[in-house]
């Protein structure tokens, strides 16, 4: 029996030595074609979908890239995301580095950021794929939700994965939602000019590398005040480094008009941290504070402020939320309001944060003013910060805007 196992042995270890071998050979193929699609024809896991949609006047459609008010007219599709998210997944494991995949459409100004990172882990931020009552913004506003034929939309029923978000391996952590970003001007009725006011005049990725992604865009508003013309223009640039648990957003705003202009300028979210569409559990933080009831902080003795699924212990929520915590960090021109609140225009110190869905932090520039040609900048950095473990606070990563050894 022993000397008729031998060869039966050998031959088994033959047949396992080739099995690796074309196993190696398959998943270096596949990884060298997904990233040479990536790198010469920009195909990426959300957009490596063939759609086939029936146009309104009953011809056919077939495009990669699904717009909003095509998808009850879509037919069907074919969809190649899943192959590309396990290659991109199994190449960072495999490099031992983060690598940045970036999906931007430069007519419709809406984009979608991924990195996938050696422990199985992802950061997700998705731009200017949402839509309001009032429209639907274009450039990088931040917000909305997957591709409809991303493979991880489908995966994920809960909507975590939307806005700016964290898979931590198991599950999305939703970090932030759709930001809501607005200007009052004076003299227009404290009418609220959203994202979607703006005239989209165009983009560009002015870098996009496996560690670096630098995209900008380009708006201008066009209003009438009191029989005169209100012309400004705004540039945005967003940066995101490899391995780095936030981005930068810079914001410039330019009068290109001929008067003055005096506005208020407003950036907040009702994040939802830890779960989409729930504020429970979500309390105010910044550094070495947590914030339980409603209330103002110092934009000078702070340089930061968040939002903490942590639970809310006054309202009687008990502390068995995600833990993550989000943070918005102003690197120059500080705001001259920033509160936690269950609601963006009042605040109450003796209310508690209790609201279902609706716990909110906002930054407020007030009395800001532009003299013709004058640009105003606002640069800021949003992102996740984990628990510290000796304290169990959270803890904001190190904002770093020049890359090491520039």
């Amino acid at each position: 029996m022993r000397e008729n196992s031998q060869p039966c042995d050998k031959k088994w270890k033959k047949v396992a030595k080739l099995t690796l071998l074309f196993t190696f050979i398959f998943v270096l193929t596949a990884l060298i074609s997904v990233l040479s699609l990536y790198y010469i024809f920009g195909i990426t896991s959300s957009n490596a979908v063939i759609y086939f949609v029936k146009n309104t006047d009953g011809s056919l459609k077939v495009t990669n890239d699904l717009n909003f008010d095509e998808a009850n007219r879509l037919l069907f599709m074919v969809d190649g995301s899943c192959l590309w998210r396990f290659v991109e997944g199994v190449a960072a494991a495999i490099l031992k580095k983060s690598l940045i995949e970036v999906t931007w459409n430069n007519e419709d100004g809406n984009g979608v950021i991924k990195e996938y990172r050696p422990d199985g882990t992802r950061f997700l931020i998705i731009l200017s794929r949402y839509s309001e009552t009032e429209g639907r913004p274009r450039g990088l506003f931040i917000g909305g939700d997957l591709p409809y034929g991303d493979v991880d939309r489908w995966l994920d029923r809960s909507r975590n994965n939307t806005g700016i978000a964290y898979y931590d391996g198991q599950k999305w952590q939703h970090i932030w939602c759709s930001i809501n970003e607005a200007m009052t001007i004076k003299g227009l009725d404290d009418i609220s000019i959203g994202p979607w006011r703006w005239r989209y005049l165009g983009s560009r990725v002015l870098k996009s590398t496996a560690s670096e992604v630098i995209l900008e865009s380009l708006h201008e508003l066009h209003l009438v005040r009191n029989s005169l013309p209100i012309h400004l223009k705004m540039k945005r640039i967003l940066l995101k480094r490899a391995a780095a648990d936030y981005i930068v957003l810079k914001v410039e705003i330019t009068n290109i008009g001929n008067s003055v202009v005096y506005y208020n300028y407003s950036f907040g979210d009702e994040p939802w941290v830890g779960e989409f569409g729930s504020s429970l559990g979500d309390v105010g933080w910044t550094s070495g504070k947590v914030y339980r009831f409603e209330g103002y902080i110092s934009p000078q003795k702070n340089r930061f402020a968040g939002i903490w699924d942590y639970g809310n212990d006054e309202a009687g929520e008990p502390h068995r939320f995600s833990n993550f915590a989000n943070f918005v960090e102003w690197l120059d021109n500080p705001p001259t309001v920033v509160y936690f609140s269950n609601s963006f225009t009042e605040v109450d110190e003796n209310r508690l944060l209790n609201s279902f869905d609706n716990r909110v932090i906002n930054l407020v520039w007030l009395y800001q003013s532009l003299m013709p040609g004058e640009t105003r900048t606002y640069t800021l950095a949003l992102g996740m910060a984990r628990p510290e473990p000796l304290t169990g606070l959270p803890l904001k990563p190190d904002v770093i805007l020049a890359p090491a050894g520039s």
